[in-house]
Formats: structure tokens, sequence, C-alpha cells
């Protein structure tokens, strides 16, 4: 049986996104080669984390976009957890027991909300955001935290999100066809 959730229909929109955000990336780059005054280097190294910021939040969409189809997918009356396909399906960070993919959520929810904490305390509404990005390596004090996830994500040439996107669409690959060999043996 084939499973019109199957088709991924992000895949394209996503890869636009990304190129066209790889190209900001690339522009940044050369700015930062031609920049002589601290101030320049700094708005290159904020550029540089407010686009990898919005290519993580274009891939949490990508995310969520996956488990809506992984529960028209499994159809069985209950809801697959968030969680538990974001702790699925995916390799795991180096040195750690956290996947990839969990990594990639919380970075995302980090960029969206950063600007409403005061600090890192944990409240109710960012406590997994936080305790993923710690886990991570990834400490209030960092500067740039979306770059350093983009470094623990992939080799971050900070110019391509190709890798970014391969990481995501293997992930729905393998959580779509475990879904789908589900659904076929009941």
């Amino acid at each position: 049986m084939k499973y019109f959730s199957e088709i991924d229909w992000r895949i394209s929109p996503t890869r636009g996104i990304f190129r066209a955000l790889s190209s900001g990336l690339k522009e940044v780059k050369q700015l930062l080669a031609d920049a002589q005054e601290d101030y320049q280097i700094n708005y290159c190294f904020e550029q540089t984390e407010n686009i990898l910021g919005i290519a993580f939040v274009t891939a949490q969409t990508y995310i969520t976009g996956t488990l809506s189809d992984v529960n028209d997918i499994a159809n069985n009356g209950k809801k697959v957890n968030k969680d538990q396909l974001l702790k699925g399906y995916s390799d795991k960070l180096e040195n750690s027991d956290m996947t990839k993919i969990e990594l990639c959520d919380a970075i995302a929810n980090y960029f969206k909300h950063h600007d409403e904490w005061a600090n890192w305390s944990p409240t109710e509404r960012n406590r997994k955001t936080i305790s993923v990005l710690i886990a991570a390596g990834i400490k209030e004090t960092d500067e740039y935290p979306c770059d350093k996830a983009a470094s623990l994500l992939w080799s971050n040439n900070d110019e391509d999100l190709e890798p970014l996107l391969d990481l995501l669409t293997k992930w729905r690959e393998a959580t779509i066809r475990h879904y789908v060999s589900q659904s076929e043996a009941k």
C-alpha cells in the first residue's frame, strides 16, 4: 500500500530556502573577507548567526511536517509523539545520546524565542530547549549558538546548507520507512 504522505512535498521549497540562505552566507563570507574594522567583522558574524537561525527554523518546519506525515501514515487514532521522532531515526551527536534532529529542533526554538528570555534560567516554556542545548555543549555565554550548533551538526563552512538538508531528508526517509512498514504489517 502506498501512502500519499510518503511523497516529500516539503523538499523542494526547503531546498529553495536553503539555497537562498546559502547564497546569503556566501555574500557574508565575502564581506568578512573584505572587513577591516571590528564593527564590520561583528556585523558579519551577526548576519551569519541570523541566516543560520532562519535555516534552523526552516528545518524545524520540515521536521514538524514530517511528524504530520507520520501521523497520517500511522493512522492508528493515537498521535505519534514528536519527542519520539526527534530521538529516533537520526544519527547521534558525537559523544552524546542526543540526536542531530533533536539539536536542530532545539536550536530553532532558541533562535525563535531567546529574545523573550531574561537569561537561561529554565522556565516551563524553555526548559526542554535549554536542557538540549546544554547537553549539546551550547551555553548561555556562547556568542553565536546557531553557528556552534551548525558546527556540531556538519562541517560548517559558513556557505553551504546542503549538509543540513541531507541530514533532514535522511531522517525523514528513515522515519517514513519505519512507519510505512509498521502500517503494512497490520
